[in-house]
């Protein structure tokens, strides 16, 4: 059934409403130990709307399509899915906007990078108070992974504390 793939990452989809939408098969979102698969859309992304009624349609249509997010109403895709994308637009008629999911910048280069899992969840979370740019934030998290994990678990947490 099609929504039990949709709400597989729903917990970890921290800042939009976006779940995890696995096209590829049932598998879990971790391929691995270390190894992360479909917790961040990837930036840029572009935002697809298709009508309501071929939504599920559109959506099956994917599989097999990387880093695809539902949220029920709308489609998040990585803009470098170009026939995914024209599929979309010249079978189901969606509207679409580009430069979508920002937000995961940071994300999108750590994983790219290979910064481990933790350093890159935990660097998700606390982007916005850095200071620092998503480059700079994954030239820290590689070059010294220990110290970055001690002040960004320091950041966090003082972020949590009512002020």
């Amino acid at each position: 059934m099609m929504l039990s793939h949709m709400e597989l990452g729903a917990e970890s989809s921290q800042r939009s409403n976006y779940s995890v939408r696995n096209l590829r098969s049932n598998e879990s979102l971790f391929l691995g130990k270390d190894v992360l698969e479909h917790d961040y859309p990837e930036y840029p992304s572009v935002l697809a709307t298709i009508e309501p009624s071929r939504y599920m349609e559109a959506v099956e249509a994917l599989r097999g399509t990387r880093q695809v997010f539902c949220d029920g109403e709308t489609i998040l895709l990585p803009e470098a899915e170009v026939q995914a994308i024209e599929m979309l637009r010249s079978r189901f008629n969606a509207s679409t906007i580009h430069g979508q999911a920002e937000e995961y910048e940071f994300a999108t280069q750590a994983r790219v990078q290979g910064v481990p899992v933790k350093l890159l969840r935990l660097g998700q979370a606390v982007h916005d108070c850095t200071g620092q740019t998503a480059e700079e934030m994954v030239r820290v998290a590689l070059e010294q992974p220990s110290a970055t994990l001690l002040a960004w678990s320091a950041l966090y947490r003082s972020s949590m504390i009512p002020h």
